[in-house]
């Protein structure tokens, strides 16, 4: 459901989420709720995630996965605070 929410950049149903303990990172073949918002460009999804502790060195099984250029830059200057 996270990494649902994370990928339509659902904020307040991130938030219910995770105050429902929720994994941030959960590990699995289809990646984390940090990899399903960064997919699909939702960069305040991105930043809220790290914000909220998501670890971007977590990942799983990213030699398949191709970011475009324009999600590129908008994650670039999401994580750079």
């Amino acid at each position: 459901p996270l990494q649902a929410a994370a990928s339509e950049g659902n904020i307040a149903a991130m938030e219910l989420l995770i105050e429902k303990n929720a994994t941030l990172d959960w590990d699995s073949s289809r990646g984390t709720a940090l990899l399903a918002a960064g997919l699909n460009c939702q960069e305040e999804a991105v930043t809220f995630l790290l914000d909220k502790g998501s670890d971007p060195n977590h990942f799983v099984k990213l030699e398949k996965v191709r970011f475009g250029a324009q999600c590129q830059v908008k994650l670039f200057e999401a994580t750079q605070g």
